[in-house]
């Protein structure tokens, strides 16, 4: 039988409490000062946590005081019961989830984890509801089924009441929660986004929470992008131990991407993945440590990025991932990174990436999750791109355009194409056209005449046999 079923059948003993605080209303679990302003937090910002608290109605406040208990279940290290905790509804689901078998494997994700904590409870009230939206439907067709029962002088069938309602349909189970919590870190992961980039402020990861929450289809482009990524990632390491650099010896710190292969092991196994983890938030990672074998480094980075309506849905999510990709290989080599996200007039967003800042994770997805639609205008975009490209540390860098090139209500680029070539020339910087085919645009190649290398974003660089021209691209960078 699982959790949820054994919750609703449950003896509920006298609780050994005052009577004025009833024991499904006060918390069972001790809590600190932190996880405590942690759950606020979450509750804040977390749309859907607050919609199941708000459902409840009357219940509201024992909802919530469970949610906050099973919030303090996954994210401590070491949860203890109150005294007197025992006897209740709310005690026996969360004595019979520390009983289930996948409990131990949900721990290993959420412990000490904000965001997958966060991301348990929600899976936990969605799951709760789901039932009792189960048993209110069985209690509504047994009481339709009494009012059509035949009458016998005048005597009616027995009433009936929630507790005559057995408990039947599919049964859940926490290894439902456990598997969408899993499923979610390994999306991240595809995305790049791994615990030691977590930001440590609470807002800041429940922010990511309800970020995440509300883009759930940030997630589901994870696959696609993870292989780009992954191809991006590779080539630009092996670039850095061939080209650029010398193998000077080991260090140690937290970055993962120069982690020498013993500890990269660790995450072979979901019992020393956390380990990894520990130690590199911890700065304790044995690095490869490189040196630089000339003066030859070019600057840093600017990713301008089309987020106009033209490129909706996948198309867009995939051109941000390759954003995504594009900042973690300039984290690899050191470089700063500037991605401007635009759609129309004023309408654009600037998110700057220092190599050596770890917690990126919820700038990096709030950048994947921007999407403006509409019309396209370029050339605002592209004078603050030159603005960020004419100071430190981003003099002598690279520009990188991601568009489908569609005319917007500006006109033709090619009235833009001679202050453009001026730009170039004066600021030094290279420039990298990586366009999605359109029959739109085919009349105006002005603007790639003046690239120093142009890329297709055809259906064939997403795919795993794309590695030449990446190859050809991250070589160039």
């Amino acid at each position: 039988m699982s959790v949820i079923s054994r919750i609703f059948m449950a003896p509920t003993t006298k609780p050994l409490v005052d009577l004025n605080c009833p024991t499904d209303f006060r918390q069972l679990l001790r809590h600190d000062e932190y996880d405590t302003y942690l759950f606020n937090c979450a509750k804040q910002q977390i749309e859907s946590l607050q919609k199941a608290i708000n459902l409840k109605d009357n219940d509201s406040c024992q909802f919530e005081t469970l949610l906050r208990d099973v919030f303090a279940m996954c994210y401590k290290a070491e949860p203890e019961w109150e005294d007197n905790a025992e006897g209740g509804i709310n005690y026996n689901i969360l004595n019979n989830m520390m009983k289930e078998t996948q409990w131990p494997e949900l721990r290993k994700h959420t412990r000490f984890n904000g965001l997958l904590s966060a991301s348990a409870t929600v899976a936990f009230a969605q799951e709760y509801k789901k039932r009792e939206e189960e048993q209110e439907k069985q209690l509504n067709e047994l009481k339709e089924k009494s009012s059509r029962a035949p009458r016998f002088l005048g005597i009616f069938k027995k009433k009936v009441t929630a507790e005559t309602v057995e408990s039947r349909g599919e049964d859940i189970t926490i290894v439902e929660i456990e598997h969408h919590v899993a499923s979610q870190k390994d999306q991240l992961t595809l995305w790049g986004i791994t615990p030691p980039m977590l930001p440590q402020e609470p807002e800041r990861v429940m922010a990511l929470a309800g970020l995440l929450e509300r883009h759930q289809e940030f997630l589901q482009f994870a696959e696609k992008v993870g292989q780009l990524r992954e191809s991006l990632v590779s080539l630009g390491k092996k670039k850095l131990r061939n080209k650029g650099v010398r193998l000077r010896g080991v260090s140690v710190g937290h970055n993962i991407v120069q982690a020498v292969p013993a500890e990269l092991a660790l995450l072979g196994d979901v019992a020393s993945e956390a380990i990894f983890y520990d130690r590199a938030l911890g700065g304790k990672l044995t690095l490869y440590d490189y040196a630089a074998k000339s003066e030859q480094i070019r600057g840093s980075m600017v990713i301008v990025i089309d987020a106009s309506g033209s490129v909706r849905g996948e198309k867009g999510y995939l051109i941000r991932g390759l954003a995504v990709a594009l900042v973690q290989l300039a984290r690899i080599e050191k470089r700063w990174a500037s991605v401007i996200i635009f759609g129309s007039k004023n309408e654009q967003k600037e998110f700057v990436f220092n190599p050596n800042e770890n917690a990126i994770a919820d700038r990096l997805v709030e950048m994947a999750t921007t999407f403006y639609g509409g019309d396209t205008i370029f050339w605002e975009p592209l004078e603050l791109a030159f603005e960020r490209l004419s100071t430190k540390p981003f003099r002598q860098g690279d520009l990188v355009l991601v568009t489908d090139y569609i005319q917007g209500s500006e006109g033709p680029l090619s009235k833009f194409t001679k202050r453009f070539a001026q730009a170039k020339s004066k600021l030094g910087f290279r420039y990298f056209s990586l366009f999605l085919p359109s029959a739109q645009w085919v009349n105006d190649l002005s603007w790639h005449t003046l690239a120093d290398q142009t890329i297709s974003l055809d259906k064939n660089f997403f795919n795993k046999d794309s590695s030449a021209v990446i190859n050809k691209f991250v070589s160039s960078l």
